[in-house]
């Protein structure tokens, strides 16, 4: 039974019509747009698949940054078209649910419109050597788990498990914008780029500098 929606964006109506038909059995609402910029950012946002055929790497990434300001983007997948290469678009990772090479079927599409809404995390293979260079590197990681808040310390334990922006501000009992404040002052202080590199640095790190635990796993 359908529940949720998706939004399907891509400037190719025949793209957007066969994907339409292909996860219109698992969705409630399938929406088309032509464009990002068409996306509204509503209450629904996070109850929503956002599907997007990008032909434009660096235009999408940055607007796709933009989004992340504002919303929760762990349910959108991104499609790669013939010509690009995962690695285009590796400063999406964290913010987006899903990055998907263009050898996927449209079963395989929908299937992945599934597991994203349930809040996996997905990525071609080969995309994973230069994020694990990019978590080695030194200059990345400078910070400690001890120049956190104890609230900071709470909303990185929610972004371990997984959690949305929206499902942090329920769990917490603050608002969403709230929530957006102590995730750029988590990545600012721990000298990370997103919220993927905040979960495995806590995972990777069981006890913070001067002896003060990071967040556990659970």
């Amino acid at each position: 039974m359908p529940l949720t929606r998706a939004i399907i964006v891509s400037d190719s109506s025949l793209l957007s019509s066969a994907l339409a038909g292909a996860i219109s059995t698992h969705f409630k609402t399938v929406l088309k747009f032509n464009s990002l910029s068409a996306i509204l950012i509503d209450e629904d946002w996070e109850s929503t698949v956002v599907i997007i055929d990008a032909p434009y790497p660096a235009a999408s990434i940055e607007t796709l940054k933009s989004l992340a300001t504002r919303a929760d983007l762990s349910r959108t997948i991104l499609l790669l078209r013939g010509n690009q290469t995962p690695n285009e678009f590796k400063g999406l990772v964290g913010l987006v649910g899903a990055i998907l090479p263009n050898s996927f079927t449209l079963e395989e599409i929908g299937l992945v419109a599934q597991l994203v809404r349930g809040g996996l995390f997905l990525l071609p293979a080969d995309m994973l050597p230069a994020i694990a260079l990019n978590e080695a590197g030194p200059s990345r990681i400078g910070g400690s788990f001890e120049q956190l808040t104890e609230r900071e310390q709470s909303v990185l334990l929610q972004i371990c498990e997984g959690a949305g922006n929206k499902a942090i501000a329920r769990k917490l009992n603050i608002s969403d914008s709230t929530v957006r404040v102590h995730v750029r002052a988590i990545l600012r202080k721990l000298g990370l780029q997103n919220r993927t590199q905040a979960a495995l640095h806590a995972f990777k790190n069981s006890s913070g500098a001067g002896g003060k635990s990071a967040p556990p796993p659970q």
